[in-house]
């Protein structure tokens, strides 16, 4: 249900980055002549993130999905990497600082939960074979 969850905000998220990348950069205070299109780029990457994450969830099981749940988290530690470097190094609107501060924590929070639940897993499937 986490990585489902993950899926759809992921989806979500970049489905308005894509469908409405020219307001969304001009409200986060994105400047620059390819900021519209970077918010777009982002976006499709989100989009199909989050298609990935949905597939993995529905369709692994056992070893798999604890290996897919192990790369789906280091991707939502990367984004909070970025997340960081971007809010220090850019001059993001009030909107656009609030807003990347709340998906890096959102993000942040999947990919503990995740990580937690994956190591539960791994806990079940060790005393499953003993």
């Amino acid at each position: 249900m986490v990585l489902l969850a993950n899926a759809a905000t992921s989806f979500a998220g970049g489905a308005v980055a894509v469908s409405a990348a020219g307001w969304l950069s001009d409200k986060t205070g994105l400047d620059g002549d390819n900021a519209e299109d970077w918010t777009r780029f982002v976006g499709v990457g989100l989009v199909v993130f989050g298609i990935a994450v949905a597939v993995a969830a529905t369709n692994l099981t056992g070893e798999s999905l604890r290996r897919a749940t192990a790369v789906i988290s280091e991707l939502d530690l990367l984004w909070v990497i970025a997340t960081v470097v971007a809010v220090a190094t850019s001059s993001l609107s009030g909107f656009g600082w609030f807003a990347a501060v709340f998906s890096g924590v959102g993000v942040f929070d999947f990919a503990l939960l995740q990580l937690w639940l994956r190591r539960r897993m791994v806990s079940e499937l060790t005393q499953a074979g003993n």
